[in-house]
């Protein structure tokens, strides 16, 4: 088992054999922290998937790492694991060790002293055979606190949030240049059409299809969170598509202009893409409208074809109240005020149903809406409601007439 430190000014201030590695970061349990060295700050940052992050200054011997401490008072779904959990970044050293290579580390370090104390008697290691042994015991006993030694610089360097040659994923690493300078055997048969020697990580996403992100706006994430995904890149391979999302962190502590290099890891998610292209299919065409929105009102960025024929236009974050009631103020305050209801939890839309309207007219097309709550899920972080919209305007006619 390994023991993790964290070291500030030459003061071991949190320590544990339980850490939870997410991202290269070792996330602390609350027990093992040692509280008194930690002020809170008011800084937060908000990463895309862990939730709003909250930071402590860390203090010792009266010298201060700024924001050093960061943890998740309340963390999303997907990272509900890192509850009670603290993290430390930027001058504070994390040290990990197994006990075992702890112990020879230390005896080392010590024999050598031992040679520099005893000047001038060769072969002192043979007259005292027993020495070694004393102190290898002495420092057994004095065990965690003993430790005085950490890992070599290039070896922390190269701790990724994958198992980087083992892994069935393509990984691959960067200098502090973003050039590639290492990748694993899976890298090379998935992408073996692309040379990546002396080519930046931006150069090389470039040349791929990669669905609606932009390249500097990936960069411009990694700055500010340590860690981007790009959930969707297409590639074309012996004429068949194989589709892959992409993890990309900063693989030390650090920001982006103080990094020593990158790690990602591109998974394949084509069968995952394919299912999905497959039930997008059925619904364009069912001829039916189905959209979701959440507590904001904004429609989400998947819908189904009918919804564009039937409002005349792309509706991806628009608002869905102004989308049904273009034209209708009092109706789009009403339908607001019961979905919040909902929203907020205080009632289910079953019972809020009757308040809500089932038929809508738009672009002179009357059309039914069915309203579905979708609750949250270690797929989706959000709650969100899902409306099912379908043509009567035949029937109205036929009602008409």
């Amino acid at each position: 088992m390994s023991l993790v430190r964290a070291k500030y000014n030459n003061v071991i201030i949190a320590e544990s054999e339980n850490t939870i590695v997410v991202e290269g970061n070792y996330y602390f349990p609350k027990d093992d922290i040692k509280p008194e060295y930690l002020e809170n700050s008011d800084t937060t940052t908000n990463c895309p998937w862990k939730g709003i992050a909250s930071y402590h200054t860390v203090t010792v011997n009266g010298q201060s790492a700024k924001d050093g401490c960061w943890y998740y008072p309340e963390p999303s779904q997907e990272a509900r694991r890192l509850k009670n959990h603290f993290a430390f970044w930027g001058d504070i050293e994390i040290i990990k060790e197994t006990s075992e290579d702890r112990l020879n580390t230390i005896c080392k370090s010590t024999v050598t002293f031992m040679k520099g104390v005893v000047k001038n008697t060769k072969g002192a290691e043979k007259k005292c055979p027993g020495v070694v042994t004393e102190v290898k015991k002495f420092l057994g006993d004095l065990g965690a606190e003993s430790l005085t030694h950490t890992l070599p610089e290039e070896y922390i360097n190269s701790l990724g949030f994958f198992n980087f040659y083992n892994s069935t994923n393509a990984c691959f690493l960067t200098d502090y240049q973003n050039k590639f300078n290492k990748t694993n055997p899976t890298f090379n048969w998935t992408f073996d059409e692309f040379e990546v020697e002396g080519v930046t990580l931006e150069e090389f996403l470039s040349k791929l299809e990669i669905a609606n992100e932009d390249i500097e706006n990936v960069f411009s994430t990694l700055k500010s969170h340590g860690w981007v995904k790009i959930p969707q890149i297409r590639v074309k391979k012996n004429g068949e598509y194989f589709f892959y999302s992409l993890d990309i962190a900063i693989a030390k502590h650090g920001d982006l202009d103080s990094l020593t290099g990158l790690q990602g890891q591109f998974i394949d998610v084509t069968k995952e893409v394919e299912l999905s292209h497959s039930v997008e299919d059925l619904l364009n065409n069912a001829g039916q409208g189905f959209l979701s929105f959440c507590q904001n009102f904004k429609v989400q960025e998947k819908y189904s074809q009918a919804c564009i024929n039937f409002f005349g236009k792309e509706i991806g974050g628009e608002n869905i109240l102004e989308l049904l009631f273009p034209d209708d103020p009092e109706k789009l305050a009403g339908a607001r005020e019961t979905l919040e209801v909902v929203i907020s939890g205080m009632s289910d839309i079953e019972m809020m149903k009757d308040f809500l309207a089932n038929e809508v007219n738009i672009n002179n097309r009357w059309l039914r809406v069915e309203y579905r709550w979708i609750p949250k899920s270690e797929f989706n972080s959000i709650n969100r409601i899902m409306l099912i919209l379908t043509d009567i305007s035949k029937e109205k006619e036929l009602e008409e007439q």
